[in-house]
């Protein structure tokens, strides 16, 4: 299987406590986000319960967000695809 790279962009606070957090467990945090995909996978579904009351993980994850970044952030989806495909989505 061919593998890829993941670029994310996370607030650095919440990357060092989650390291931590993982660091304990004898994990890095690549092993981590590789972890929650598979699964994520397996389950289908988020390995976690996700509250109805916020409608997206931004809302649910806005606490973290580099405010500076939103406005480029907001359309990065829709750029990448119209791109990779050479036509606008809606």
């Amino acid at each position: 299987m061919a593998e890829i790279v993941l670029q994310i962009r996370i607030d650095a606070d919440l990357k060092n406590a989650a390291e931590k957090i993982y660091n304990k467990m004898g994990l890095n945090l690549t092993e981590a986000v590789r972890l929650f995909a598979k699964k994520s996978v397996e389950l289908g579904t988020a390995p976690f319960a996700i509250s109805t009351e916020t409608k997206t993980a931004f809302g649910s994850l806005s606490k973290y967000a580099n405010k500076n970044l939103i406005p480029l952030e907001n359309s990065a989806w829709e750029s990448a695809v119209s791109e990779k495909y050479g036509k606008k989505t809606d």
